[in-house]
């Protein structure tokens, strides 16, 4: 009886294992569902913002067009305008030194000479005054074309912004900038360019970079948003935003609510490829959200990352690295070299084959 009691309690905790099992592989289906399906909506509002903000951009480039050929044409009649003045001024000084030009005398001849004076110094004044006008409406001109390359430019920050959350795409600047500087420090074999860390029925999630440390790998994830970088809310849960000198702009990011849900999504799915036996011992994966080195990080959201996540700019990148590098030392556990890891990663052994996939 003893063993039939003990029997059915092992089997009630066996099916209660089960059960909760079962319970937290729904819930990560279900959260998979949801990021996939906010994923699909977020590709549509992308490509719809970018649009909008092209027709804007070009709008913009004309109107600059426009005001640059407005401005130069003003600036050559104001040359002419000059040169009016100048030959004005001339007459002036010529009708004061040489009156015998004048073929009248006595009064007559001098009632003339007023009135050729008072003539001339009348037009001079006119055409100063048209000078001054012509010239504050250059520089009117000059600074609405200068406002407006301004915002193209700001515009097309905003368009190469968005488009990087559109999975796979070319390199922009600031994340050449990035595998400059991971190249620089360490070998190119242990960085991965846009790798999809995505599994099973997963959707694509393509890193901006992998590094595998001897101790940890750590997603990194690029935001080239310049300003001041903030939290509309609690840092994890609410999206970011980064003020410039001129305008507040809504940080973008797929499979999350912000940066933070991204690069742990990312994180989440490479921990999962890369320990994929429950009863291994488990390699840490880390992430980094790094944006330009002149942007300005709220405390908010620097202070809120948690042990696994870091918000940096990049000239803070590399000590980053080498600090989560030197944590991994207590909490990797699994004895695997990263060579290893990559080839469980990848499937691959060879390293021409890994260079290939960094292009």
């Amino acid at each position: 009886m003893a063993c039939l009691t003990s029997g059915f309690a092992f089997w009630i905790l066996w099916e209660y294992i089960l059960y909760k099992e079962r319970v937290e592989i729904d819930k990560a289906e279900h959260r998979e569902g949801v990021l996939k399906d906010n994923n699909k909506v977020l590709e549509v509002q992308l490509s719809e913002r970018i649009n909008q903000l092209t027709l804007l951009q070009n709008k913009r480039e004309e109107e600059q067009s426009t005001l640059t050929t407005d401005t130069n044409n003003l600036r050559i009649g104001n040359e002419t305008l000059k040169q009016e003045i100048y030959q004005l001024k001339e007459s002036l000084n010529s009708l004061s030194t040489n009156t015998d030009s004048i073929p009248l005398t006595g009064e007559l001849k001098k009632t003339r000479l007023e009135l050729l004076y008072e003539q001339v110094n009348n037009q001079l004044r006119i055409s100063e005054r048209s000078l001054l006008e012509s010239q504050e409406r250059e520089q009117q001109l000059k600074k609405r074309a200068q406002q407006a390359q301004t915002e193209s430019q700001a515009l097309a920050k905003e368009i190469e912004n968005i488009s990087t959350e559109k999975g796979q795409h070319s390199l922009n600047n600031f994340e050449v900038s990035i595998k400059n500087s991971l190249e620089d420090h360490f070998s190119s074999e242990r960085v991965l360019t846009q790798f999809d860390v995505g599994i099973g029925r997963q959707g694509s999630k393509f890193t901006d970079f992998i590094i595998f440390m001897n101790n940890c790998c750590i997603v990194i994830e690029a935001k080239s948003y310049t300003g001041t970088i903030e939290s509309v809310g609690n840092a994890r849960n609410t999206g970011w935003t980064c003020q410039t000198e001129t305008r507040k702009l809504y940080i973008y990011a797929c499979w999350g609510e912000n940066p933070y849900q991204q690069v742990k999504t990312y994180a989440d799915s490479l921990y999962g490829s890369i320990n994929c036996s429950k009863h291994s011992r488990k390699f840490p994966v880390y992430g980094i959200v790094v944006f330009p080195a002149n942007s300005d990080i709220d405390n908010n959201i620097e202070s809120n990352m948690g042990d696994f996540f870091r918000v940096t700019t990049l000239d803070n990148l590399i000590p980053i690295i080498q600090q989560l590098e030197h944590k991994g030392k207590f909490q990797n556990k699994s004895g695997l070299t990263y060579q290893q890891i990559l080839q469980r990663l990848t499937g691959i052994s060879n390293q021409q084959a890994l260079a290939s996939l960094r292009q």
